[in-house]
C-alpha cells in the first residue's frame, strides 16, 4: 500500500502525516497489537506518528520519504539568519525540521526495524508525556534526516538503538534527557554527521554507547570540535566504550567534555 502526502514542506509546523495515533482525551484506551509493514509513505512532514501510549506495535519493512531536503549549506553550522555563516548562533532555517518525525513510537513493548527513511527532521523518536519502556529501533537505513538519527528525548527505560545506518544527519543520537535508562546505542554507523555525534543535554542518567562509528563532516567554523558536550547538566551512570569518531576538519580538536560533576 502507498500513502501519498502533499509533497510540500509545511515549514515550522508539520502538515501532512502518513499514519497518526492520537490519545488526546483523558481515559482513552491504550492502543495495542498494531503492525505496519510493507507500506510506502511519501510526500509527508511526518511518517508514522504515535502521539499517545501504545503497546506491542511493530513497524517494519516500510519506506518513508519526507518533504525535507538535504542542503547542508543552508542549515549545517548555524548563523545569524545567514545560511552557512557559521558564527555560532542558530540558523533560522534549521527550524524547518522541527517536529518532522519519520517514525515516532511511544509506549511499551514496541519495535521499528528494517525501514528505509529519508527526508525528515528526526528519523526516529519517542514522545514526551508518555512512558517509553521496552522500545527498540534497529536495522533501519536512514538516508537523510535534517536533525537527529534518533531523538531519544524523554525515553524512560530499556530503549535501544542498534545496527542502524545513518547518512546525512546533524546528530546521531539526541538525549535531552533520558529518564533513568538504560538507553543503549550500539553498532550504529553515522556518516556525514554535521553538528555533533551525540547530544546529551539536561541531567541524563543511564545511557550507554558501544561500538558505534561516527564520521563527522568538515565544519568550517573556527574553534569547532568533532564532539563538544557543553555543560548542560550532569551526566550520571553512563558508559562510552569501543566507539570510533573520525574528524578531519578545522577546529580545536576531536572531543571536549564539559558537564559539571554531580
Amino acid at each position: 500500500m502507498t500513502l501519498q502526502g502533499s509533497g510540500v514542506d509545511a515549514g515550522v509546523r508539520p502538515g501532512s502525516t502518513g499514519v497518526f495515533f492520537w490519545g488526546g482525551w483523558k481515559g482513552s484506551k491504550i492502543k495495542e497489537n498494531v503492525t505496519i509493514r510493507n507500506v510506502t509513505i511519501s510526500g509527508v512532514d511526518r511518517g508514522i506518528d504515535v502521539n499517545t501510549e501504545i503497546k506491542q506495535m511493530l513497524v517494519y519493512d516500510n519506506r518513508l520519504i519526507g518533504n525535507n531536503r538535504w542542503n547542508q549549506d543552508l542549515y549545517g553550522y548555524g548563523g545569524s539568519g545567514a545560511p552557512g555563516s557559521g558564527d555560532g548562533t542558530p540558523d533560522v532555517d534549521q527550524n524547518l525540521f522541527l517536529d518532522d518525525d519519520g517514525i515516532r513510537i511511544t509506549g511499551q513493548g514496541n519495535a521499528a526495524f528494517n525501514n528505509t527513511i529519508s527526508g525528515f527532521g528526526d528519523a526516529l523518536a519517542v514522545e514526551n508525556g508518555y512512558k517509553s519502556v521496552g522500545v527498540h529501533f534497529y536495522r533501519n537505513d536512514i538516508r537523510m534526516t535534517g536533525d537527529d538519527g534518533i531523538e531519544g528525548d524523554y525515553a524512560s527505560r530499556n530503549v535501544t538503538f542498534y545496527d542502524n545506518r545513518v547518512q546525512n544527519a546533524m546528530t546521531l543520537v539526541s538525549l535531552d534527557p533520558v529518564w533513568g535508562g538504560p538507553f543503549i546505542a550500539a553498532r550504529n554507523v553515522g556518516i556525514n554527521i554535521g553538528r555533533q555525534a551525540y547530544k546529551l543535554n539536561s541531567t541524563n542518567t543511564g545511557m550507554f554507547f558501544y561500538n558505534n562509528t561516527v564520521v563527522r563532516t568538515t565544519n568550517p567554523k573556527k574553534g569547532a570540535w568533532a564532539w563538544e558536550q557543553p555543560n548542560n547538566g550532569p551526566l550520571r551512570a553512563w558508559g562510552y566504550q569501543n566507539n570510533i569518531l573520525i574528524y578531519q576538519g578545522e577546529g580545536d580538536g576531536l572531543l571536549a567534555m564539559e558537564p559539571a560533576k554531580q
